[in-house]
């Protein structure tokens, strides 16, 4: 019986659904971390959605427990001075696409954002969390 091929985790979705683009960190084994693979399909994708007059607003989200733990520190190991400049640029690359995109910019948050993760949350223009639960106090 011949195998199956395995196809490849694409490190970042784009769908376009009635002007909403939604764009998916797809690293939830690594916590959603930003490795370079991720950033380059970041900065793909949102070139794309700023070239589509048909994207109307854009929603970053990501799979898994975590929004993003931020750098993939296994990228980070062992890089000479040159290595840490275009890892940083790759960074500052895509939280600028987010920031100078002439398009509303959501952030679905549906769990932990740190280092770079709250920096993409900050980039965009409305970060959103799940709303907190009612409170027992109530207005008269």
């Amino acid at each position: 019986m011949p195998e199956e091929p395995v196809l490849p985790v694409l490190p970042a979705l784009l769908d376009v659904i009635d002007g909403i683009a939604i764009l998916t960190i797809n690293n939830a084994r690594k916590r959603n971390a930003l490795s370079l693979a991720v950033l380059a399909a970041l900065k793909t994708h949102l070139e794309d959605i700023r070239e589509d007059p048909g994207v109307r607003v854009v929603v970053v989200r990501s799979h898994g427990p975590a929004f993003s733990s931020g750098y993939d520190l296994s990228e980070m190991a062992g890089r000479d001075e040159e290595g840490y400049r275009s890892l940083f640029a790759a960074y500052a690359e895509v939280m600028e696409a987010i920031r100078l995109l002439p398009k509303p910019v959501i952030a679905q948050v549906q769990g932990l954002a740190t280092a770079a993760g709250s920096e993409l949350v900050a980039a965009a223009t409305w970060p959103s969390r799940p709303a907190p639960p009612p409170s027992p106090l109530r207005e008269s």
